[in-house]
């Protein structure tokens, strides 16, 4: 962490090891969101506190394969998917609740949620069931689910972030299978009466960098570049005193 005004850096959370996107800052800009493992390799959602470095206890241990979590507004609950369906978990306690179960999303999967200005209604994209197919979809407080939109074959859409005034959702599209295949960005109305082009593309990984809003509705902030890993094989790494082994 980083006090722009002085300098000055800290560096927290050094228990945990493996950190997962995204990261973000409560509301109240008071603690920081992440999802890490600990040195036993338990993955799990944490918070830090930004003025003392104070870690939270693990949120949220389940399967490895689920989304970030995002905060509420209130900064009171955490919102996530998991196997289970949309759930939220107490920041504090961290009890967990099943706002909407899976079966009632009608996706095979969750796979990224953004919480509503409002607090109660979440966007969230995913596969349909025995189909290549995706959509996209809100769910409000009473665990109503609306289609926004579904994808052509081949296609995935990627829930992204929320207007401000909660009555939009931006989502990307774009299809997999080809490097640097560009992610076009398109805005749905939350009651489901149609979408539209933004007539703007990405060249990176909106499906695991997310695209944010400024909260006057006039920006957005998203990263370009694609996600790489590389195997590389070493020679004689130790010198010949050490007895290594010849890789």
């Amino acid at each position: 962490m980083r006090d722009t005004a002085t300098g000055q850096e800290r560096i927290l959370g050094q228990s945990l090891t493996i950190f997962l996107p995204p990261l973000s800052w409560s509301p109240d800009g008071a603690h920081v969101l992440l999802r890490a493992t600990d040195v036993t390799g338990r993955l799990a959602f944490h918070h830090l506190d930004a003025a003392t470095g104070a870690l939270s206890s693990p949120l949220g241990v389940r399967s490895l394969e689920r989304p970030g979590a995002r905060w509420t507004p209130d900064g009171r609950q955490l919102v996530f998917a998991d196997q289970r369906g949309l759930v939220a978990i107490d920041r504090d306690t961290g009890r967990e609740q099943v706002q909407v179960p899976l079966a009632s999303t009608g996706l095979d999967r969750i796979l990224k949620v953004a919480v509503a200005p409002d607090g109660h209604t979440v966007a969230f994209s995913g596969p349909l069931p025995d189909s290549n197919l995706t959509s996209l979809r809100v769910a409000g407080a009473s665990g109503t689910v609306v289609e926004l939109a579904t994808s052509a074959p081949g296609e995935r859409l990627v829930v992204q972030c929320w207007s401000p005034d909660g009555q939009q959702v931006i989502f990307t599209r774009w299809r997999p299978g080809q490097r640097a295949t560009p992610h076009a960005l398109w805005i749905a109305r939350r009651d489901g009466r149609g979408v539209r082009s933004l007539d703007f593309s990405i060249a990176g990984w909106t499906q695991a960098n997310g695209v944010s809003m400024h909260p006057d509705g006039t920006a957005i902030a998203y990263t370009v570049g694609d996600v790489s890993w590389d195997v590389s094989r070493l020679v004689n790494f130790l010198t010949p005193d050490q007895r290594s082994p010849r890789f």
